[in-house]
């Protein structure tokens, strides 16, 4: 049985962060194309660092994560709070990315196959009333080293003709907002 290689992640951080390349990082810790990546993967999950933080360091890291998540719909990561309420329980979350056919949030409790009704108030952003939308909850993840919280993909499984178009104009708007703070997943 082949033995996994025990490698510190603040260390490697460590050495991201001080702006060692990719190669440097591969020979350093002796892995593979596949090793560093899990690395990465592993640093991701654990807020360590942010994936848009890896991608512009490792523009080789991008292009192999692009080339793996292809998506049907372009995705817009936001970087600053999006706050999203769930109206069965009243709960608020706050949306990490979002796409004309899911999302994925922060905060708001779920379990997989759940159907949720969610406001999304894109009126903070854009002329527009907020979204209705109700959307399946396909997978979920618990985060965070100190203080846990709930991260999880949602499905959107129905949405008016009209939200579906205001939806798509918001997307639009923060994929070509150009401001620095947005940043596009393919």
């Amino acid at each position: 049985m082949r033995r996994q290689k025990r490698i510190n992640g603040s260390e490697v951080l460590a050495d991201i962060r001080v702006g060692m390349s990719e190669s440097e990082l591969r020979l350093k810790y002796q892995l593979s194309e596949k090793g560093i990546d899990r690395v990465f993967r592993k640093l991701v999950s654990t807020d360590a660092i942010s994936r848009l933080e890896l991608c512009s360091k490792y523009p080789a890291y991008k292009s192999r994560q692009d080339c793996i998540k292809q998506r049907q719909a372009p995705r817009a990561e936001l970087t600053v709070p999006l706050p999203l309420y769930d109206i069965g329980s009243g709960s608020l979350g706050i949306v990490r990315d979002i796409s004309t056919t899911g999302l994925r949030v922060a905060g708001i409790e779920a379990e997989v196959g759940e159907v949720k009704t969610l406001q999304l108030p894109v009126d903070l952003f854009i002329q527009a009333d907020p979204l209705l939308i109700c959307a399946k909850c396909a997978w979920v993840e618990t985060r965070g080293n100190n203080k846990r919280y709930t991260v999880a993909g949602f499905q959107i499984t129905d949405l008016s003709e009209a939200d579906a178009s205001v939806l798509e104009c918001f997307i639009n708007f923060l994929i070509l907002g150009g401001s620095g703070e947005w940043q596009v997943l393919q």
